[in-house]
């Protein structure tokens, strides 16, 4: 199957998203120390041989499903998953499989959201599918409907930062600038990470408060001060607010760190032409 660009783009994403754990491992279905270093080929091997010793050990077959998913054997891990549903309908972690195969073997967003609701229907305290449901549905804009989603899994989970910050990334891209700051300024309170400074500040940007944008700019570079998103808005917030020769210097700070970066060059270079 030829996949296109975008698609390609897309699925590398969600592979950093997926990050090195598999679904097993949420379920402590791991192998311990001395089986993982095995081969991934004979551990399926093993696998395969006790399924069929055990054909009805559900927890066997998801193990199954799930190493054939880590080595890209896909039909072979949709027919595990898909086997396990016919006989135990609730078993949440096999329609998160499914929503990554869709993922990842076909780049489609709308299959894989369809599944991660299902899985959400019998599970819902499972963080790590909402983390999925949002990247789907970004992909395709709706970003009304990852906010609708976030807010009901917040209400049961009031202070899970990444919940938290997903919901605070699509107010901004539905330019909701109050509702951003106030989940921005609820995760620092939970936990003064840069990051969250940055998305605090990029909602003072959208309500055009430069010196709001500039004090948190300010804040989240002192704690990362090699960041590359907050030299540059930084920068730039100093520049709006008239401090240029500030801006000169802290876009200069970023050019030593990052001298190919496009963007860093081009505001260096306009902010040397500002008199």
């Amino acid at each position: 199957m030829v996949i296109s660009h975008l698609k390609v783009v897309l699925v590398i994403f969600f592979l950093m998203l997926l990050g090195s754990s598999s679904i097993a491992a949420t379920l402590n279905l791991t192998p311990g120390d001395g089986t993982f270093k095995m081969d991934g080929k004979y551990r399926i091997h093993l696998l395969e041989e006790e399924v069929e010793k055990h054909p009805g050990n559900l927890n066997l077959k998801f193990l199954l499903g799930s190493q054939y998913l880590d080595y890209y054997m896909f039909e072979k891990a949709e027919k595990e998953f898909t086997e396990i549903i016919k006989q135990q309908k609730n078993y949440a972690f096999c329609y998160v499989g499914l929503g990554n195969i869709a993922m990842l073997n076909e780049a489609n967003t709308k299959k894989a959201f369809e599944y991660y609701k299902q899985a959400l229907q019998f599970d819902k305290t499972n963080l790590t599918v909402y983390g999925y449901i949002n990247y789907a549905l970004n992909i395709e804009k709706r970003f009304d409907e990852a906010v609708s989603i976030l807010e009901q899994a917040i209400l049961d989970n009031p202070n899970q930062e990444a919940l938290l910050y997903n919901l605070s990334l699509n107010y901004l891209m539905l330019s909701e600038s109050d509702k951003a700051i106030g989940t921005a300024t609820q995760l620092i309170k939970l936990n003064p990470l840069a990051s969250y400074y940055y998305v605090l500040g990029l909602a003072s940007v959208q309500k055009k408060d430069w010196k709001n944008a500039m004090k948190t700019f300010e804040q989240g570079h002192n704690l990362s001060p090699n960041d590359r998103q907050l030299l540059i808005a930084l920068a730039q917030s100093l520049y709006e607010n008239r401090q240029v020769n500030d801006a000169r210097d802290m876009i200069n700070q970023a050019l030593i760190l990052y001298p190919e970066d496009e963007d860093i060059k081009n505001k260096a270079e306009e902010y040397k032409q500002k008199k």
